[in-house]
């Protein structure tokens, strides 16, 4: 283990395997605390909260129109008629919605137990990522019976209501006074699953989060019986139940202009693979009080059934589906599988993430050549999909056009769907003059779904973390060592875009002043032969012209103090 000060950037490495011992992604929306107007859906904290056992909160209680309007909403949502005689009147309906959500006669699901049966639970967890000064992704997945939409609400506050002392980690439970909630939709386009964008958040700062639900109490009863007679304020006494999931915790980066961070600490982590053994590491670095945040460079899941890559037959860890990964829901299925491993749960709950992927998130030797091609054309678009619903990942805005939401903003207008990627610069303006056209990369049969998730992260002054995609976004053909083709001049494993955008990252990391350059990327940096030969013509090795380009940038332009890191 290597300790972090303001001269050596920290790192703490793991290996996660030990012996057996239309548009269909999720919604994402951009909150801000404390603005001047509110998105759709925003709910204001309640007064009297109580942090032991939180309320849903009235929905009318506000002057606005606006909230009558959002009532009814939620009442659609909830199949909630108008009154009879109303057509259609929104107070009405917001007066139903209001019965809903306040009348309840249980405390809050303090997540998924196996033994209650219930229609709803967030049994995968929760997860926080790409953490940001003023910003953070905040992940869940809603376990539904129910092949229909739903609406969730999150909630954000400063203070947990409590730890879980039986726990080792000692995990937050509840929420302390509530400083932002709002609700966002998800169904079976999205698996279920829920990401939001958090921003106007203050920086190095530490917040707890949870998600839940508003049910009926008995939804068979509800689904059976005419929905107008059996509506809350129809005077028949129905209740709703709230749902949450676990309560998470995750920190805000410090400011890129902060000169008082002296050290940092990040747990280093890569290829997890469920069947060869149990994710000990991921409980230990959970244990871990003062790591700043998670790194996990590639193969966050393995696409092969049992017995190929890791035998679970006799710990009870054999892959689901149990074959090779092919489709959409193959992939889901997979994901979900990985999210309810309890270490892997564990760490999410309680650190902000940082993450790419490798090859195995979607097959094995993505740019393998021509023998792979009709792997890769067949299973891309589905294992692409899965990934950015089930990891909070910042999600590039030219792959799925998502509309984010931002108080006091024009949301009609201010984030239409725009050509490059917000994954390129999340927290910095920096240009790579190249505004037009896509992203240089091989032929390929599946040239549209390559979204770029290279990004950078500042560390305050101390630090830079510059995140590499050197396995889908540029990579030319790999395979065995064939010494012309390496040899090649031009040859490319980020891409030109990707390279040219590295350097001008390097060089703005340097002008700002930041101590060190921190390169996470797949595969190994460093030479690796053995009697004259390559021993992994995958890695750099095999792509020798782009890594001497690197090292003549940082070489010409006296960069110092640059660490790889290697998943």
């Amino acid at each position: 283990m290597l300790v972090a000060t303001a001269r050596v950037s920290s790192v703490i490495s793991s290996s996660l395997h030990s012996a057996p011992m239309a548009r269909t992604q999720p919604v994402l929306m951009r909150y801000l605390p404390d603005g001047d107007a509110m998105p759709p859906f925003y709910l204001p904290p309640a007064a009297d909260s109580d942090p032991a056992v939180a309320k849903p909160r009235p929905l009318s209680t506000a002057d606005d129109d606006r909230w009558r309007l959002q009532s009814a909403a939620l009442a659609s949502l909830a199949g909630i008629p108008p009154s009879p005689g109303t057509n259609g009147d929104v107070t009405a309906v917001a007066q139903a919605a209001d019965a809903a959500l306040t009348v309840t006669s249980r405390p809050l699901h303090a997540g998924f137990d196996a033994s209650e049966p219930l229609d709803y639970s967030f049994r995968h967890g929760v997860a926080s990522g790409d953490p940001l000064h003023d910003s953070v992704i905040l992940w869940t997945k809603l376990s539904s019976t129910r092949n229909e939409s739903i609406a969730v609400t999150f909630e954000i506050s400063l203070s947990p209501g409590g730890r879980d002392t039986s726990q080792p980690a000692a995990p937050p439970v509840g929420l302390g006074p509530v400083i932002l909630s709002g609700v966002v939709v998800t169904g079976p386009e999205a698996d279920f699953t829920i990401k939001v964008d958090v921003v106007g958040l203050a920086p190095r700062t530490t917040y707890f989060y949870r998600f839940s639900v508003t049910v009926p109490t008995d939804l068979e009863e509800w689904d059976q019986n005419d929905a107008g007679s059996h509506a809350p304020g129809h005077g028949d006494g129905s209740l709703f139940m709230t749902i949450t999931s676990p309560t998470g915790m995750t920190t805000t980066l410090p400011a890129p202009d902060d000169t008082s961070v002296a050290e940092v600490r990040l747990g280093v982590v890569s290829c997890s693979n469920l069947p060869f053994g149990f994710f000990h590491a991921y409980a230990r670095l959970a244990l871990r009080s003062d790591l700043d945040a998670i790194v996990h460079l590639g193969d966050y899941i393995y696409e092969y059934r049992n017995g190929e890559y890791g035998d679970g037959t006799d710990i009870g860890r054999v892959p689901l589906p149990d074959h090779e990964l092919r489709s959409l829901v193959d992939y889901r299925v997979r994901h979900a599988q990985y999210k309810e491993d309890p270490d892997l749960q564990a760490l999410h709950q309680v650190k902000p993430w940082i993450v790419v992927w490798d090859d195995h998130e979607f097959v094995d030797n993505v740019a393998g050549g021509e023998e792979h091609e009709w792997k890769i054309g067949e299973r891309m678009p589905g294992a692409m999909q899965a990934y950015f619903e089930y990891l909070p990942i910042r999600e590039p805005m030219t792959r799925t056009g998502t509309r984010r939401f931002v108080l006091g903003a024009d949301n009609d207008a201010d984030f239409a769907e725009v050509e490059g990627s917000t994954m390129q610069e999340p927290n910095s303006s920096l240009d790579d003059g190249e505004t037009g056209g896509a992203p240089d990369r091989p032929p390929s049969p599946y040239p549209s779904i390559h979204p770029p998730i290279y990004r950078s992260f500042a560390f305050g002054t101390l630090l830079d973390l510059i995140m590499l995609d050197t396995r889908i976004h540029g990579r030319e053909e790999s395979g065995p060592a064939d010494a012309a083709r390496e040899a090649a001049a031009g040859r490319s494993l980020l891409g030109a875009r990707q390279e040219r955008w590295l350097q001008k990252r390097l060089d703005a990391s340097a002008a700002r002043g930041a101590a060190w350059r921190v390169l996470g990327n797949q595969v190994v940096f460093a030479p690796l032969d053995r009697w004259g030969l390559r021993l992994n013509a995958d890695a750099w090795d095999g792509y020798p012209a782009n890594r001497r380009r690197v090292l003549e940038h940082v070489r010409d332009r006296g960069l110092q103090d640059v660490v790889v890191l290697t998943g």
